[in-house]
């Protein structure tokens, strides 16, 4: 019983997606804002003919937008090539996993209004009587989703080694099955808590955590089946006939 409920909680681990998963991602989009004052701000008006006359005002935008708008108007104005000086660039930002019960982040994307009589990356909004130019453009997404994929591959040998033992090996030992259930809960709790770990920095060498498990549950599983083998395999051992 202990073994197949470990199974369960085990399997379920592997299916709750925000288990071995980093608790963000980054946005596939970059923002940032221009004042008017600008060269970045004017060249960008006459060069796209933009519509400056109807912004949109601040605080009706949703909260995540207002908030990457509070957090780029403090960024150092910066030099575009394309787009004049004057840029203060928020870049990309961090989504928090749909899945994760708790959000230290931005739990969605930014919204910035579009104009529509110039690129629709670009919109014009309103911070009490200044004027600014907000920009968003698509970016590439990072690799970090990868890392539940592996972790979960890496761990899946366990799971089908306690099962081949729960169901199948019917002389294994109360002891050996209780250990290895164990190992099954300790991988099933790590899985579910890896979010936050990472989240709040709980364990400084995450990855080197996951690295000893990974090893520690593929350990257990050569000392399972060369036990299990040594259990079917009949003793070369022949008795004394003088006996």
């Amino acid at each position: 019983m202990v073994s197949l409920l470990t199974l369960l909680l085990l399997a379920g681990s592997f299916v709750y997606p925000a288990s071995f998963a980093t608790p963000y991602h980054s946005s596939a989009t970059t923002y940032a804002v221009a004042h008017e004052s600008t060269e970045a701000f004017n060249e960008t008006v006459e060069r796209d003919d933009v519509n400056i006359s109807t912004p949109k005002p601040v605080d009706e935008l949703s909260p995540a937008t207002q908030q990457a708008f509070q957090e780029a108007i403090v960024q150092p104005p910066e030099y575009s090539e394309h787009r004049g000086h004057g840029w203060q660039r928020l870049g990309t930002i961090r989504l928090c996993h749909d899945s994760v019960h708790h959000c230290d982040e931005y739990e969605e994307s930014p919204d910035f209004p579009t104009n529509v009589d110039a690129y629709e990356t670009y919109g014009v909004v309103a911070n009490g009587d200044e004027v600014y130019l907000t920009h968003a453009e698509g970016d590439v997404m990072g690799i970090s989703g990868l890392l539940r994929p592996i972790l979960v591959a890496l761990f899946s040998p366990y799971l089908l080694f306690l099962g081949a033992l729960t169901f199948f090996d019917t002389n294994v030992q109360p002891g050996e099955q209780v250990a290895y259930a164990a190992g099954g809960v300790v991988i099933a709790g790590f899985g579910f808590a890896f979010p936050y770990l990472a989240m709040f920095e709980l364990v400084p060498q995450l990855g080197s955590l996951a690295s000893l498990l990974v090893g520690a549950s593929w350990l257990a599983i050569c000392v399972g089946s060369y036990t299990h083998w040594r259990r079917i395999t009949p003793s070369s051992e022949q008795p004394d006939p003088s006996d």
